[in-house]
C-alpha cells in the first residue's frame, strides 16, 4: 500500500472528496485523571496522575536524544496506550490498570527528561482513535531502523527515528503504523482534539505541623491553599485521612468533603490520649481531577491526660 502524496507531505489524511478528516471531534473521549500502576518489584499499586505517568514512561521507551518528531509519535503511542488501559481492563479484578514493566510500558517515577516531556506537552491535546471514534490499543515495539511494519498496528520505535531522520512528522508515523491495521479493525486512525485537565497541586500540611506535641484528641486539621495549573479550575472537595503512626492503622477517613475545604474538625472519640498519629489531605478540582495526596504524612502526638488518683474512703 502506498501512502497518499498529501498525507506523506503533511501527515494529514484527505478523503476522496478532498476534505481533511484527520481531526475529528470526540467529546466522549475524556483523558483519565489517574492510572493505577502495579509496581512489580514492590507489589504495590500506585495511583498516579496521568500526565505524570506519561512523562515518566516516554523516556524509558524512547531515547531522549532522538528527533522531536520521533518523540512526539512515541508520546501519542504511550499516552493512548495508558488511556486505553484505564478504560479497557487488561487485568480485570486485579485492582490496577497497567504494570510498570514491559508487559505494558516501563514506568519509572522521577525519570522525566526535558526533550521527552516537551514531546508529551506538544501532543497534550491530541488523542487518536479509529475512524468510528473508538479508541484502540496503541501498541509499539523496538522494531528496526527502516520502513518495515506499515499497517502492523505496532509503532516501531526505531522506525520513528528512521522517519524523523528523513524529515517526516509524527502524524505520518502514527498513520503509517496504525492505518488499516488489526488494532484499528482495518480502519484509518484519526486524531481528535481534547482539552486536558491537569490535576491540582498536592496540598501541604499546616496544622498540626509535622512533629507537633500536645495536640487535642479532636484537632482541627489545616492544609495549604488550593492551587491548580489550569486557569479557572476551582477547589471542589477535600479528602482527609488520619492513621496511627505505629502500625499505619486507618483511624479516620473523611470521604470527600465539600465544606471548609482547607480545614476540618476531627470528630470526638476517634483519637486516644498520648498517641502518635499522622495525617494528610487530597484536593479535587471543579472539573473532576484530584491531586496526589500530600507526598508525606505530618505526624503529631495527642496530649497526655493524667489519671485522677484513687483516694480510699
Amino acid at each position: 500500500m502506498q501512502i497518499q502524496d498529501e498525507r506523506w507531505r503533511t501527515g494529514r489524511f484527505v478523503n476522496p472528496r478532498g476534505r481533511v478528516i484527520d481531526q475529528i471531534g470526540a467529546a466522549d473521549h475524556l483523558q483519565p485523571h489517574h492510572i493505577r500502576v502495579y509496581r512489580v518489584a514492590s507489589g504495590v499499586i500506585d495511583e498516579v496522575d496521568f500526565y505524570s505517568y506519561v512523562i515518566n514512561v516516554l523516556p524509558n521507551e524512547w531515547y531522549g536524544s532522538w528527533h522531536a518528531e520521533a518523540l512526539r509519535a512515541g508520546a501519542i503511542a504511550a499516552k493512548m496506550y495508558g488511556w486505553y488501559r484505564v478504560y479497557i481492563a487488561k487485568y480485570p479484578g486485579q485492582g490496577y490498570d497497567a504494570r510498570d514493566d514491559t508487559w505494558d510500558q516501563v514506568y519509572k517515577p522521577n525519570s522525566a527528561y526535558p526533550t521527552t516531556t516537551a514531546a508529551v506537552d506538544f501532543v497534550n491535546s491530541v488523542g487518536i482513535a479509529r475512524a468510528d471514534s473508538a479508541i484502540f490499543e496503541t501498541q509499539y515495539h523496538g522494531g528496526a531502523y527502516d520502513a518495515s511494519g506499515q499497517s502492523s498496528g505496532r509503532v516501531s520505535q526505531w522506525g520513528t527515528k528512521y522517519w524523523a531522520d528523513l524529515g517526516k512528522d509524527h502524524l505520518l508515523m502514527i498513520h503509517y503504523y496504525y492505518d488499516n491495521s488489526p488494532n484499528t479493525n482495518g480502519q484509518l486512525a484519526q486524531t481528535f482534539a481534547y482539552t486536558p485537565n491537569r490535576s491540582p497541586l498536592a496540598p501541604t500540611h499546616i496544622e498540626p505541623a509535622n512533629g507537633a506535641l500536645g495536640i487535642s484528641r479532636a484537632p482541627t486539621l489545616r492544609a495549604s491553599a488550593f492551587s491548580d495549573p489550569d486557569v479557572g479550575d476551582t477547589h471542589a472537595q477535600t479528602w482527609w485521612e488520619i492513621r496511627r503512626a505505629r502500625d499505619n492503622a486507618l483511624m479516620w477517613d473523611s470521604g470527600w468533603q465539600t465544606a471548609t475545604l482547607t480545614t476540618t474538625l476531627v470528630p470526638i472519640g476517634i483519637l486516644d490520649d498520648s498517641t502518635r498519629y499522622k495525617w494528610r489531605a487530597r484536593y479535587l478540582d471543579s472539573k473532576g481531577a484530584w491531586s496526589e495526596p500530600a507526598p508525606t504524612f505530618a505526624e503529631f502526638t495527642t496530649t497526655f491526660r493524667a489519671l485522677m488518683p484513687f483516694v480510699a474512703r
